[in-house]
């Protein structure tokens, strides 16, 4: 949108030549040159055009193209409307009035409004969650006969209607992107200008992508039998395959409460068989599974661009942000919980109820009796 103020500028609607003065920017519209005017347009509503309809209507701050602007109507006359598209505009005193709370300024920036069409409002409310375009429209600013200008900044939507909502989409896990060493781009990227041990556990994703062949991994050991002691951590672990040894890494750190040993292991050395003799130095165990515990994520190399005279560094996006929208009240019918071996069948209110009343009952009997 032109801001200048120059004689010279120009700017053109459909089939209308723009008209100013120096401190703003004129459009006029009337019936019969090539658009439609919808009836019930009045002083102070904001516009825009709808090529759908070719023709001029209400803007309103509830999606993006309803909040398109093309400026606000000053004056009517004989059927031609006065529009105001930039700068200085005789705003209706009767509808600022109306206007009575706004931000820290109270009701001098005004923005589109999301629930009337073709009106104003000093505050916009985005707790309800809805989607809204909040965009500036008028700057109450008192200027000889005028009383405010027309802005029409550019807005930007807000608002988490999706249950579900990822963060840059576009952009999959693994991406690459330069950021300043000091701002990390988000809580999901990772700062890569050097090798990178992450676990497979936290960093699902990334692992799909890179996998064990770039660097530095664990291998996570469950043993059977074989208590697991620290005296294991240091110690090379092997599988001896047809009379072959065959070097599986360092025993790296250990755990008592899964009886599992973490092997360091190098980017070309395998995973272990557990089909065959296993041993950690001199001792021979059992092994029952194996997974990967963690796995390298390289360094990116090369010159690394420069920005405002300062070298920007490398991130990877690690995994996606999922935001889940989770009702206040949850209604369950039955319930089964899983994980660290704990299972449980259906979830009945009214059973707990049954045992909390024969807990009661018998320490009323445990009293009654004085037994201590």
């Amino acid at each position: 949108m032109p801001t200048s103020t120059s004689q010279n500028t120009r700017l053109f609607a459909p089939q209308v030549i723009l008209s100013q003065d120096t401190s703003r920017l004129v459009i006029k519209l009337k019936s019969g040159e090539g658009y439609t005017i919808p009836s019930g347009l009045t002083l102070g509503d904001v516009i825009r055009y709808d090529p759908a309809s070719t023709g001029y209507t209400l803007s309103k701050a509830d999606t993006e193209p309803n909040a398109e602007v093309v400026g606000v109507i000053e004056s009517v006359s004989s059927g031609e409307y006065t529009v105001i598209t930039y700068g200085s505009i005789r705003y209706p005193t009767a509808r600022l009035s109306l206007i009575t709370s706004g931000g820290s300024g109270n009701v001098d920036v005004l923005f589109l409004n999301p629930d009337v069409a073709g009106g104003l409002t000093g505050t916009i409310d985005v707790s309800d969650g809805t989607e809204k375009i909040v965009k500036p429209v008028l700057q109450v600013a008192p200027n000889n006969v005028y009383n405010a200008i027309v802005l029409n900044y550019v807005g930007y939507k807000t608002g988490n209607q999706a249950v579900i909502q990822e963060d840059t989409p576009l952009l999959p896990v693994g991406s690459v992107m330069y950021g300043l060493g000091s701002v990390t781009p988000g809580v999901n990227w990772i700062r890569i200008d050097t090798n990178v041990l992450l676990s497979k556990q936290d960093y699902s994703e990334l692992y799909t992508v890179y996998g064990t062949s770039y660097g530095q991994w664990t291998e996570r050991i469950v043993l059977n039998g074989t208590l697991v002691t620290s005296n294991m951590i240091s110690k090379n672990a092997y599988n001896i395959i047809s009379g072959a040894i065959t070097r599986l890494g360092v025993v790296s750190n250990i755990d008592f409460i899964t009886n599992s040993i973490f092997v360091s292991k190098g980017s070309s050395t395998p995973q272990i068989s557990l089909t065959d003799d296993f041993y950690i130095d001199t001792t021979r165990a059992s092994p029952t599974s194996t997974t990967v515990h963690e796995f390298t994520v390289p360094a990116v190399s090369g010159t690394a661009p420069i920005q405002a005279g300062t070298n920007l560094v490398p991130y990877i996006k690690a995994y996606e942000i999922v935001s889940v929208k989770v009702p206040e009240t949850i209604t369950l019918s039955g319930l089964t919980l899983s994980g660290n071996g704990v299972v449980t069948g259906t979830f009945k209110v009214g059973a707990i109820n049954n045992i909390e009343t024969y807990i009661t009952t018998l320490k009323n009997r445990i009293d009654a009796a004085g037994i201590p």
